[in-house]
């Protein structure tokens, strides 16, 4: 089970984003 590697996954790529938008 990788739920939690896609929901790491997905909580970086927001993070980043955020970060990036910011």
């Amino acid at each position: 089970m990788k739920l939690r590697s896609v929901t790491y996954a997905l909580f970086i790529a927001g993070l980043a984003a955020f970060s990036t938008s910011s």
